[in-house]
């Protein structure tokens, strides 16, 4: 029976976990207690509760949940490119501010709070804007409902943007960015996809609350180019992309590209797109000499 529960709690821990392998040291227990388990929980019995909409389950969340089990374990930017760039940081001895040191930590706080909202708005929105990382970009953009769990629908190459300028930023200030704030970023990030029925009033100017980032989703381009963050929202104000009409809440989502069902399809089609899209540029002719490279209907 001990072989059997050993088993069991390896696969749980392969499952909830990040590692492409089993943990033998993971305990279920513990990671129950951890803030980001304890804020999942939480938005689920939300949206158990008191749901937006009612929902069967359908294949849309069967792919989500795959999702949900593979995200962390195929994201090669936060496995390889972060610890990569830490490496070349140390071994070239470049300089770090060190601001954890040389701040009190409240106004050490507010900085890494500006920083990494900034980061996460502009690696957000150029995941938008340039049309190569878009095929990228469009996988968590292609569910037609919401819900918490489609937070994780992403491609495995989803933070070619966020990874890198996190790392730097984070190896410039000499510090991590996320755990002063950390747990209340999971639960706005958790909860901004989840299919509840609350109405945040004047919180939805502050926060990417649910009211907010559903815009994001919508469908028409003229509203899913709108709220790029995270978290804060300070960007969205600055830059002029915040979106909010209480009397027209956001509810047609998705894009109109229809795309595969199949994690593995979501995984390997955005590729081929990129590679569709870079034959058929006038770089691609630049560098082959080819004048009879013609562009391919629809990239």
């Amino acid at each position: 029976m001990e072989p059997l529960l050993q088993a069991l709690q390896e696969l749980a821990g392969w499952i909830v976990g990040e590692s492409p392998w089993p943990d033998g040291s993971f305990s279920f227990f513990a990671w129950l207690l951890l803030p980001a388990t304890l804020v999942m929980v939480l938005v689920i019995g939300l949206e158990f509760l008191f749901p937006a909409e009612k929902r069967r389950w359908s294949r849309e969340h069967t792919l989500a949940a795959t999702h949900f089990v593979l995200a962390g374990k195929v994201s090669i930017f936060t496995f390889i490119t972060a610890p990569a760039m830490q490496w070349l940081w140390i071994r070239f001895e470049l300089p770090s501010l060190h601001l954890d040191q040389a701040l009190h930590p409240l106004a050490f706080m507010a900085v890494t709070l500006l920083v990494y909202s900034f980061i996460d708005y502009w690696a957000h929105r150029l995941l938008h804007t340039v049309p190569l990382l878009w095929h990228i970009h469009k996988i968590h953009h292609a569910p037609r409902q919401l819900a918490w769990g489609f937070t994780f629908q992403e491609h495995f190459a989803m933070t070619i943007t966020s990874a890198p300028m996190l790392s730097i930023s984070t190896l410039l200030l000499g510090t991590h960015l996320m755990p002063p704030w950390g747990s209340v970023y999971i639960l706005v990030n958790y909860l901004q996809h989840a299919n509840v029925s609350f109405r945040f009033g004047w919180l939805n100017y502050v926060f990417a609350l649910p009211e907010i980032h559903r815009y994001h989703h919508e469908r028409d381009r003229k509203y899913h180019d709108t709220n790029y963050s995270g978290g804060l929202l300070i960007w969205d104000h600055v830059f002029g992309t915040f979106v909010y009409d209480p009397a027209r809440p956001a509810r047609d989502f998705g894009i109109d590209e229809p795309l595969p069902l199949s994690w593995w399809q979501q995984q390997w089609l955005p590729l081929t797109h990129i590679a569709r899209d870079v034959r058929a540029s006038r770089v691609a002719r630049a560098l082959t000499g080819r004048a009879d490279v013609k562009q391919i209907p629809g990239a």
